[in-house]
C-alpha cells in the first residue's frame, strides 16, 4: 500500500472524529468557548511517525514476507525467526513511498498508528491484533508447506548393520545400527538404535563387560585385568606374583670370594644350589649377553648350608646370615630388567 493512501485513511477517520467532536458539548468549556480536539494538532510528521510504530509492531508480532531475509543478507536484523532467516528493520515511511509490509498487514499498521495517535483510538489496536492473528494462522501453514517442500524433496535412504561397518538395504535379525542419507548426499555415521542382537532392552548402553570399547573383546582363563601403559584402557595381563613388598637385592657376599652361578631351569621356576663353602651369588649372562632368566618371573633358590655359614647381603635389608645348623634355606627373587628383587627368605630347621 502507498503511504499516501494510508495517510488518506488516517485523515478520513480523524476528520470524522473531529467533526463529531465539534458537534458535541464536549467541544466547549464552561464559558462556551471552543476547546480543540487533540487530533487537530496532528500533522503529517506525527502521522508518519505513528505509521512507523505500526510497521515495527507488525514486524514484532508477525512474520511479514516483505521483511524476510536469509543470513547472507546485509540488512539490519530486527527479529530472528530461525537459524537461517531473520526479519529486517522496516523502512521508515515517506509520503511518496510505499508502506514497508505485506499488503495483508497494511490495515493492521494503520490501526496501530491510530492507537498511537490518540488514546481514544485504543479500540483500533484490538482490531490490529485480530488481523495479526489471522495473518499468523495463514503464515503458519505457508511456512510448514514451504519448509516441507524444501527439506524433503529428495528421497531419504536407509541402511542397516549388525556391526556398524558392514551395511545392507533391508533390516535383518541382529541389526543394531542404522545410517541414512538424503538424495545423493553422504551417508551419516552409524547410529545404534536397538540393543545387542536386536534386543531393545531397558537402555542403549553396553550390557556386558566385553561390549565396552576400552576393554578386552574376549575372556582368557587365568588372566588378570590391569590399566594399560597409556592409561586409557583395560587389558588382560599375567597373574601378578605374590609375596611381600619387593626390596632391592644386589647379590650374596661371602668371605672366601665370588662364585658365579648361572641359572639353569630344573623344574618350573625352582633352582637348587649345594653350598660346599662360603659363596657369593651373582646373576650371569650367556655368550650373547642375555640374562639366563626371564624378565618378570618369580624364581625360588634352595640353599643347603652343609655345615657352612652363608651370608646374604641385601642393600635395603642388611646382611642375613644362614647358620650352618639350618638344613635348608629358600629365597624367592624376582628378576625385572637389570634389577633383582628379594621377595622372601624362608628358613627350615
Amino acid at each position: 500500500m502507498l503511504v499516501s493512501k494510508a495517510l488518506n485513511y488516517i485523515d478520513t477517520i480523524i476528520t470524522d472524529t473531529v467533526d463529531a467532536y465539534k458537534k458535541s458539548d464536549d467541544s466547549k468549556d464552561d464559558s462556551g468557548n471552543y476547546v480543540a480536539h487533540p487530533l487537530e494538532s496532528k500533522d503529517n510528521t506525527s502521522k508518519l511517525e505513528a505509521l512507523y510504530f505500526g510497521l515495527r509492531d507488525a514486524a514484532l508480532n508477525t512474520t511479514p514476507l516483505t521483511l524476510l531475509e536469509s543470513n547472507d543478507s546485509t540488512a539490519t536484523e530486527f527479529k530472528k525467526i530461525s537459524s537461517t532467516e531473520f526479519i529486517r528493520v522496516p523502512t521508515e515511511p515517506t509520503i511518496d513511498g510505499v508502506l514497508d509490509t505485506d499488503e495483508g498487514l497494511a490495515f493492521a499498521v494503520i490501526y496501530k498508528a491510530l492507537s498511537f495517535l490518540w488514546v481514544g483510538y485504543n479500540g483500533y489496536a484490538s482490531d490490529a491484533d485480530a488481523i495479526y492473528a489471522s495473518y499468523n494462522d495463514a503464515m503458519r501453514d505457508y511456512f510448514m508447506h514451504r519448509d516441507s517442500d524444501t527439506v524433503y524433496t529428495e528421497t531419504i535412504f536407509f541402511r542397516y548393520s549388525n556391526d556398524g561397518s558392514s551395511w545392507h538395504d533391508n533390516f535383518q535379525d541382529g541389526d543394531i545400527y542404522i545410517s541414512f542419507k538424503q538424495g545423493d548426499g553422504v551417508w551419516s555415521s552409524a547410529i545404534r538404535f536397538v540393543g545387542k542382537d536386536g534386543d531393545s532392552g531397558t537402555g542403549s548402553g553396553a550390557t556386558t563387560f566385553l561390549e565396552l570399547t576400552d576393554t578386552p573383546d574376549t575372556y582368557t582363563a587365568g588372566k588378570f585385568l590391569a590399566v594399560n601403559a597409556a592409561g586409557d584402557a583395560i587389558e588382560e595381563v599375567d597373574a601378578p606374583v605374590g609375596g611381600a613388598e619387593p626390596q632391592p637385592f644386589d647379590g650374596m657376599d661371602g668371605p672366601s670370594g665370588n662364585i658365579a652361578k648361572n641359572f639353569k631351569e630344573i623344574v618350573g621356576n625352582y633352582y637348587y644350589v649345594d653350598v660346599g663353602g662360603d659363596l657369593s651369588f651373582d646373576i650371569t649372562k650367556d655368550a650373547d649377553g642375555n640374562y639366563e632368566i626371564d624378565l618378570g618371573k618369580l624364581y625360588t633358590i634352595e640353599f643347603i648350608p652343609n655345615g657352612h655359614n652363608v651370608t646374604l647381603a641385601f642393600d635395603a635389608m642388611g646382611d642375613k646370615t644362614i647358620d650352618s645348623t639350618q638344613s635348608i634355606v629358600m629365597v624367592d627373587i624376582l628378576f625385572d630388567s637389570i634389577d633383582i628383587y628379594i621377595m622372601a627368605i624362608r628358613n627350615f630347621t
